[in-house]
């Protein structure tokens, strides 16, 4: 008689539980970025000087790119044929 109600109380809490971790994690990350983004806002904000490199910066990761031959990690590939399994 209390059997489907014993299951559905048992999912209850499970869900719950779940619920209240992602929660807590959810929390925990978004304090962290926020404190990250503070961080960044505050070190923008003492060396003003810091935003004239950005270029200069760009520049060598993209001549470091050219240079060592790589494509990127997001290259795409044309796909000619789908493969099939067996």
């Amino acid at each position: 008689m209390f059997a489907g109600a014993t299951a559905r109380a048992t999912s209850v809490v499970r869900w719950i539980a779940l619920a209240s971790i992602v929660g807590v994690l959810s929390g925990l990350l978004s304090g962290a970025f926020i404190e990250a983004l503070q961080w960044a806002t505050d070190t923008r904000s003492t060396y003003t000087w810091l935003v004239y490199t950005l270029p200069l910066a760009g520049f060598i990761v993209g001549a470091a790119y050219a240079t060592s031959g790589h494509t990127g990690i997001y290259h795409a590939q044309r796909v000619s044929a789908p493969k099939t399994l067996r």
